[in-house]
This record gives structure tokens, sequence and C-alpha cells, in this order.
């Protein structure tokens, strides 16, 4: 699992707060298309084997799939690096166009979760426009989360 890292790199006094791998949501994406490739596999040959139409069977199947497909990528927003730079924070996420820099006032709060009983946890933050970034890889470590909750938080001056 990836973990939690806080510190500074180099002369640039970039802090880095979450530096996970987000090798976990893309196989969980990569699941996800296999299984939307096989329901839409399944329908066409189910189709075609009632002897329906083989093109209005083709333009379905392929809606289907579309559909599938556009509801993973629009699900797909948990970051899994956090990192800070001349008050401006930047969060990489899962799917390479969703990386963006916020300016550090924009952060409303943060806070942790747990789940499955406290055996993981996460961080999510929430920005003053409504908008809330939750980190992707869930950590074993309760007491890692605190700690980040609370230097994000001596960060961003609240």
């Amino acid at each position: 699992m990836g973990g939690f890292f806080i510190g500074l790199t180099g002369a640039c006094d970039m802090i880095v707060f979450v530096d996970a791998s987000p090798d976990s949501a893309l196989m969980a994406d990569s699941l996800f298309v296999l299984f939307a490739v096989l329901i839409s596999s399944f329908f066409f040959i189910h189709r075609i084997v009632n002897q329906a139409k083989v093109f209005k069977t083709a333009i379905q199947s392929v809606l289907i799939l579309g559909f599938l497909l556009v509801t993973q990528y629009l699900g797909d927003d948990k970051f899994y690096k956090l990192s800070a730079e001349h008050n401006q924070l930047e969060f990489h996420f899962v799917n390479s166009y969703f990386s963006y820099h916020f300016n550090k006032t924009e952060i409303e709060k943060v806070t942790f979760g747990t789940r499955n009983k406290g055996r993981f946890c996460y961080i999510k933050l929430y920005a003053f426009n409504g908008d809330t970034y939750q980190r992707v890889v869930i950590d074993k470590d309760v007491k890692a989360c605190k700690e980040t909750r609370i230097a994000l938080n001596n960060y961003l001056g609240s």
C-alpha cells in the first residue's frame, strides 16, 4: 500500500503531504473496464443468437460500453499525491486529466475518516466552493492519517 509522507524536497521548499502509488486505483479501473467489455460482449452475443439485427445490436452494445466507461471515468476523482509549493496545493489524480493546482486559501478544512472498523483510513479535503477531494489509496495506519491532517491544517493555517 502507498503511504503518507510529509517532508520537504530539495531547495525548492516543496512539501509532499501524500505520495502513494495509484496502482490499486488503476487495477480497479482495469477490472471495471473488463467488466464493461464483458457486459457489452454478452449483450451483443445474446442479441445475435436471438436473431436480432446486427447493426442495431452493435450500436446498442457500443452505447452500453460507452455509458459504463463514462460512468467509471467520471467517478475516478480520488487523488494519490498531494504536494504544496508557493502557497499552491497540487492534487495528482489517477486520471492524468484530473491534476489540479489550488491556492491554499481555497481549502476550507481537512478531515480524515476510517473504514472497516478503523482498519483503514483516508484524508479528505473540503474546498470553500463545495468540492471535496479524497485520497485514493487507503492507509492501514490511522495515526498516519491524523498526522497528515495536522500537518495539512498547520500548512493551511486552520
